[in-house]
């Protein structure tokens, strides 16, 4: 076996007793270390002030970062073989020109008018991402820079860009001023500026203007249709568009009480001008937040934002948030994966820089079982929004999922080093420790998200599946209620709480969960297998099997991966039920399948379930060399007492670290 050396190297101060280092150099040394991949080198701006152009290697800047512990940022190059490459390519140019920060504009009105400068941000941000050719980054990264004081070259680094849209806005009344700037990183010149002063009427046409101006700079040729693309319709109502420009500027915060806010701005924009597409695009957006974050009910949720999205796209099919925010309705409450997904390649067909438009259609390749084509897509979706932490959050659990977790826990690592205080990477962290079976270390972590927010539900129920894991089942259904309580609508915490009543012996409260559960949310499927396996375990067949079918009817609609919940419920319900060749026809769609992240995992389960002890530890020992995610179950389901009687088992509870 290799052993594989992550190095990180800094020069400063260092200082040697009792046989130890110590100093801000060594700290600074291993802080960079973790940046470094799996056989990786990172350096630190110093050290590369000594070596450049002195050693045969390729630098490429991964930006100023903000490290643990360490008061000032440091920037931060890998290093790469040369590979016959000359080593000053990357200092030259560091970054495609075609990849553009519009950063925020800086407002020169008064304080009340803040929106307004931030809503001109991300129309400007919009129009140009239409563009092909150019990868704009989203505004969510690019507000990060709002009243920052980090000079345009640093800020280049960090979103890894080569051109940067600078400016100020003042309005007063309905008048506009507008001074922009399009600057070279490489070179730091000026490739185009202009100042525009305009009735707030005319400010869609400003937006048109640049972006062709843009092109221009870039040297980008626009066909007729694209420039038909970037021109949009001035809005009927000038109130109205503030309100929504408002709007978005609270959309962006992400907060419950921001969204609602948002949510009241696209309402009275609707109110001053019944046409206003972008509004009911807000809307839908809006909604869609709230569901996937728990704010609301997903059933709830869903049906206003494909009830805003409709209208929207009704009014003008072109935008293409709309399509995206009804692709997600789509797959949340029809369970349709084949249709959401075409509706969401229509979105980013007429945006492919729509940074969670890339994002959300990732997410649904990676239900689909797609997970190769999940992470580039993630990849793109990072690329366009490489600051915000949610976006960076899902693309490290695909990578977990595809079974690298090196890059994954080194993904989650460094959005907590830009956002210590986001307790969704931390979760997500402690999964992949779960997965590579360091327990210890990921109950610290989930503690650590309670610590930094006490309200976070999603911490809760982790961190009590886990304790009910490791044998602390009184204290995990405790932390699990919690989460319940902290999250009454949302479907993974309730299903949780069911599944861990269930394996602990509470049958009659784990079916009344699971009940909740599905009627709240009917196209959830995970739910299904939970509310079978409960009503199988209290002898009610009948039942069982009806939400079984439920479940294969999501299945046939949409996914083409059976889901590894669905298969484990099939397999436990048909076997108690003494009817072993369902639960082999379940082993037969499993082994068709080529990417499911626990294939082996549910494939050992069944041949367990049908007395086939040989074939069960053969699949078990690859599920371990894989390291599924669905092991960390494997002391608690129910498994017939012959296979918990072999030593094979007891030697793969030792393996997980889940027995001595």
């Amino acid at each position: 076996k290799h052993i594989h050396l992550r190095i990180g190297v800094h020069l400063g101060d260092v200082v040697y007793q009792n046989g130890d280092i110590y100093g801000d150099g060594v700290n600074v040394a291993s802080r960079i270390e973790r940046l470094a991949g799996r056989g990786g080198i990172c350096i630190s701006r110093q050290v590369y002030d000594q070596v450049r152009g002195r050693v045969p290697a390729y630098f490429i800047s991964l930006g100023t970062q903000e490290l643990r512990n360490i008061p000032a940022p440091i920037e931060v190059y890998r290093v790469e073989p040369a590979e016959g490459r000359a080593p000053e390519k990357e200092e030259l140019h560091p970054y495609d020109v075609s990849r553009v920060a519009v950063l925020p504009l800086v407002n020169l009105s008064s304080t009340d008018d803040d929106f307004f400068a931030d809503g001109m941000t991300g129309e400007l941000i919009y129009t140009l991402s239409r563009i092909p050719g150019l990868k704009v980054i989203a505004q969510t990264s690019v507000m990060k820079y709002k009243g920052a004081r980090a000079s345009v070259a640093e800020i280049a680094r960090e979103l890894r860009v080569g051109t940067v849209l600078e400016g100020t806005v003042r309005k007063a009344g309905n008048r506009v001023r507008i001074n922009l700037q399009l600057i070279d990183v490489a070179t730091e010149g000026l490739l185009w500026s202009e100042a525009y002063e305009r009735e707030v009427e005319d400010v869609f046409a400003v937006q048109s203007d640049i972006a062709r101006r843009v092109a221009e700079a870039l040297q980008l040729r626009l066909q007729a249709a694209e420039r038909q693309q970037i021109s949009r319709q001035a809005p009927g109502n000038v109130q109205a568009y503030m309100r929504y420009l408002q709007g978005r500027a609270f959309w962006n915060m992400r907060t419950e009480r921001a969204v609602r806010k948002a949510i009241e701005c696209f309402e009275e924009a609707i109110q001053m001008d019944p046409g206003f597409a972008l509004a009911y695009s807000g809307i839908a957006d809006c909604y869609v937040v709230m569901a996937d974050w728990g704010y609301i009910s997903q059933s709830d949720g869903f049906n206003k934002a494909r009830e805003a999205a409709l209208k929207a796209l009704q009014l003008d099919d072109t935008l293409a948030e709309p399509h995206a925010s009804l692709a997600i309705t789509i797959a949340g409450m029809d369970g349709d994966y084949v249709k959401a997904r075409a509706e969401m390649e229509v979105a980013l067909e007429l945006n492919p820089n729509y940074a969670t438009g890339r994002h959300w259609y990732a997410l649904l390749l990676m239900r689909m079982g797609e997970l190769q084509r999940a992470v580039e897509e993630g990849s793109k979706a990072v690329e366009l929004d490489p600051l915000a932490p949610g976006i960076a959050t899902e693309y490290g659990e695909m990578l977990a999922m595809a079974g690298r977790f090196d890059e994954a826990e080194q993904q989650f690592q460094r959005t907590l080093e830009l956002n210590p205080a986001f307790t969704g990477a931390r979760c997500s962290l402690a999964k992949v420790l779960q997965q590579t079976w360091r327990w210890e270390r990921a109950e610290g972590v989930l503690r650590r998200a309670i610590e930094l927010d006490p309200e976070f539900a999603r911490a809760h129920a982790d961190l009590g599946m886990l304790l009910v894991i490791t044998g602390r089942e009184e204290q995990g259904i405790s932390e699990l209620r919690e989460a319940v309580r902290l999250a009454p609508d949302n479907p993974a915490v309730s299903h949780t709480l069911s599944l861990a009543l269930l394996f602990t012996g509470a049958t009659d409260e784990a079916l009344e969960q699971a009940q909740h559960t599905v009627d709240n949310n009917p196209t959830f499927e995970p739910g299904q297998f939970s509310l079978s396996l409960c009503y199988a375990a209290r002898g009610r067949f009948d039942e069982a099997l009806r939400e079984i079918r439920k479940a294969n009817e999501l299945v046939e609609r949409g996914y083409r991966l059976l889901d590894e919940d669905t298969a484990l419920g099939q397999a436990f319900v048909f076997t108690w039920m003494g009817r072993p060749e369902e639960a082999r026809s379940v082993l037969e769609r499993v082994a068709s399948e080529e990417e499911g992240p626990n294939r082996m995992f549910i494939t050992a389960v069944i041949h367990f379930l049908l007395g086939e002890l040989e074939e069960g530890f053969a699949a078990l020992e690859r599920s371990l060399q894989r390291k599924e995610a669905s092991l960390r179950l494997l002391g608690l389901l129910p498994l017939p007492d012959p296979v918990r009687r072999d030593s094979r088992y007891h030697g793969a509870m030792v393996r997980i670290g889940l027995a001595d």
